[in-house]
């Protein structure tokens, strides 16, 4: 058998189980998991900003990278652009912000903290 012919099988195979994956995952569950990376890459992209290095670089882009492979299943699950992608921001910001205050000890002026309350109000108000 010709190794191009191996190479498309094993891609095949892999696509078809990862599309009957994306439907057993809850859409919920695929934005959590992508914003989580998408916290990941901004905690390593701070370290970066501190010190930086093509191998931290390298670093940030590979977990953006998988954050965003990871909200294209919640985009088709759901398929509203103008929902999932409004939730995808809102979870990333309050990721960004809480990664800020809590591990780099950074601060937040009341209108700061006003926004993150919108942010709240938001989030429960596209989610159902």
């Amino acid at each position: 058998m010709p190794v191009t012919s191996t190479i498309d099988g094993l891609s095949a195979r892999f696509a078809s189980g990862f599309f009957s994956m994306m439907h057993v995952v809850p859409s919920n569950l695929w934005l959590l998991l992508s914003a989580l990376f998408f916290g990941c890459g901004e905690y390593l992209s701070k370290q970066w900003a501190l010190a930086p290095s093509l191998r931290m670089g390298a670093a940030v882009v590979l977990v953006d990278a998988i954050g965003v492979l990871l909200w294209l299943p919640a985009l088709y699950n759901r398929n509203l652009l103008s929902v999932v992608g409004v939730l995808w921001a809102l979870l990333g910001a309050v990721i960004t912000v809480s990664i800020g205050l809590f591990i780099f000890k950074e601060s937040l002026t009341w209108v700061q903290w006003i926004g993150i309350v919108c942010a709240f109000v938001a989030l429960a108000l596209l989610h159902k």
